[in-house]
């Protein structure tokens, strides 16, 4: 589940609710999300 000014945004399995498209709306930046890895990267560090 993802919140966004304490309301639910998204809910769903851990594989499908961290999305890179989720993140940038509820946090407003761009990532890279690696299923595979487990891992979220902020798309500046790539």
């Amino acid at each position: 589940m993802a919140l966004k000014g304490g309301r639910v945004y998204a809910m769903g399995r851990s594989e499908e609710v961290p999305t890179e498209d989720n993140l940038q709306k509820i946090y407003g930046v761009k990532v890279k999300v690696f299923q595979e890895y487990r891992a979220v990267v902020l798309d500046n560090f790539l």
